[in-house]
């Protein structure tokens, strides 16, 4: 049952996140792991077993997938997902260095997670099984998204697993630290393991204290971003448009935002860059058109850049509206129809 339900989870999560197949390679690593014991004279490998195990892993992850993937074409759904990701990191970053740029900045920004989760490491040595895979899972993933475009958003994949290094991390390295001081107030003997796992604790807190200030400015950014007048957009989308129309949008919140559909298929022609290194996007954008029938584009900055696009759109669609934000006359949209708002 867990074995299904592992399973059913993994494809959900490679819908959401396709990304993840790095932690779906290990846990498959994991069932052959699982279906291999050490005998006398070597060891033995579960063949049936391990055949049954894959056959319910994949077909609950497929079927947790089927509704929202077109399994009958898979080349379409590579081109799609793969295949888009690639040619935009050829256009965009083609050397190794411009890659490594997202995961730098990740790293920047996860300072304490990464130092509590380097003690949270060294306090499980040596690994089970299991402790080794999720690890190996992390490697892979981060191998994975060094191939890609250097979006650092990307990055936000490895986070569950440095929180659950971190929580250990910080759980053994307190207890490593009181024990160290312990032995040493009553003069007891230490051992390498406690007294190295101690200092790592420490050093991880004294890094946590010089990032702190660093947080601070920056969660409190979060928590009171400036505003982005994107209200002005939505209120005059959610009174011109239909709830059940489609909007393409170089910004995917603002039909998001109003409650209305965004293709699936046009996901990636939100990105106006698209329109540079993929061949096809021009083809794909007019088939997205007509089988969806578009009520309307939102060009906010992205579309409005690419002149030959913004051509194509607005002899596409003709009647236009320009929203401003409401306390300053800032352009922040233009609003492309088929034909006249409605009244």
């Amino acid at each position: 049952m867990w074995l299904a339900v592992s399973g059913a989870w993994t494809g959900a999560t490679l819908i959401i996140k396709p990304l993840a197949i790095g932690f779906a390679i290990a846990f498959v690593v994991l069932l052959f792991i699982r279906r291999t014991r050490r005998e006398a004279d070597g060891l033995r490998f579960d063949a049936a077993g391990l055949t049954i195990d894959l056959l319910v892993f994949v077909a609950a992850g497929t079927i947790a997938a089927a509704p929202f993937v077109d399994l009958l074409h898979p080349v379409d759904e590579y081109r799609r997902t793969i295949g888009f990701h690639l040619a935009e990191r050829n256009w965009l970053a083609p050397t190794t260095m411009e890659r490594w740029s997202a995961l730098l900045g990740f790293t920047r920004r996860n300072i304490p997670w990464l130092a509590f989760a380097a003690v949270g490491i060294a306090a499980l040595r040596p690994f089970t099984v299991a402790e080794s895979v999720v690890l190996a899972g992390e490697l892979i993933s981060i191998a994975i998204l060094l191939q890609l475009p250097p979006w650092m958003n990307h990055y936000t994949l490895l986070i569950p697993v440095l929180i659950v290094f971190s929580v250990i991390g910080v759980e053994r390295g307190v207890i490593a630290l009181k024990q160290t001081i312990a032995d040493f107030r009553r003069d007891h003997a230490i051992t390498d393991s406690k007294r190295l796992l101690a200092m790592i604790f420490v050093a991880a807190l004294l890094v946590a204290c010089a990032d702190l200030p660093w947080i601070v400015r920056y969660d409190r950014r979060l928590l009171h971003p400036p505003p982005d007048s994107l209200e002005a957009v939505v209120r005059h989308l959610q009174e011109n448009t239909n709830p059940g129309d489609y909007l393409l949008s170089d910004d995917v919140i603002m039909p998001y935002l109003a409650n209305r559909l965004v293709p699936p298929s046009a996901i990636n022609l939100s990105f106006a860059a698209t329109f540079k290194f993929d061949q096809t996007s021009g083809t794909r954008l007019e088939t997205t058109l007509c089988r969806y029938s578009v009520a309307g584009i939102i060009a906010s900055a992205r579309y409005l850049r690419n002149p030959r696009l913004t051509s194509w759109i607005e002899a596409n669609f003709p009647a236009s509206t320009t929203v401003r934000a409401d306390d300053t006359d800032r352009i922040i949209a233009r609003i492309y129809r088929r034909e006249k708002e409605k009244k």
